[in-house]
């Protein structure tokens, strides 16, 4: 009797395990479910998501990995509060460089392109208070730049700051 009524546990356990098939399911904005084969694969976007499942009668092997977040480079753009002003930005290679000192100066300014390599260069006297000045940067090419701007009176730094510019024709 005990052994009719293990094997009909048994039985009954192996239904049970059999019946309880989980199927992944993931809500996104966009990507695609692709089967060919007896292979399947799974994408989204925004959740760099990619799972694969691999069924042959019956066994199922998934396997897959989930990053929940880029990890690409970026530099956060901060609010400046050096007294230099770049604008417009994005631009066409006309860009306007409006300051305010307290002293008059000696100003660098340099641009770099995306590799650090120097593209532009100029040297200019301020006078106290604000003043703007225009920058022709048009034989650049698109893309993005970093300008720093050096202020300086007998040595003694007074400014020092960098802004990502963009350029665009």
């Amino acid at each position: 009797m005990k052994k009719i009524l293990y094997t009909i546990l048994f039985f009954c356990a192996c239904y049970h395990a059999r019946s309880q098939t989980l199927s992944p399911s993931v809500l996104a904005s966009s990507g695609g479910y692709y089967t060919a084969s007896g292979y399947s694969l799974s994408s989204t976007v925004a959740e760099m998501t990619m799972v694969t499942t691999v069924s042959s009668g019956s066994f199922i092997l998934t396997q897959g990995f989930q990053q929940p977040e880029d990890f690409g480079v970026r530099v956060a753009e901060l609010p400046q509060e050096s007294g230099v002003t770049l604008f417009p930005n994005p631009n066409h290679g006309s860009l306007a460089l409006l300051m305010n000192l307290q002293k008059d100066a000696d100003v660098l300014v340099k641009v770099f392109d995306a590799i650090g390599r120097e593209v532009y260069f100029d040297k200019f006297k301020h006078v106290t208070g604000i003043n703007q000045y225009s920058l022709d940067l048009s034989s650049l090419t698109d893309g993005m730049y970093w300008i720093e701007v050096l202020a300086e009176k007998q040595s003694q730094e007074l400014i020092h700051t960098t802004q990502k510019i963009n350029i665009i024709h």
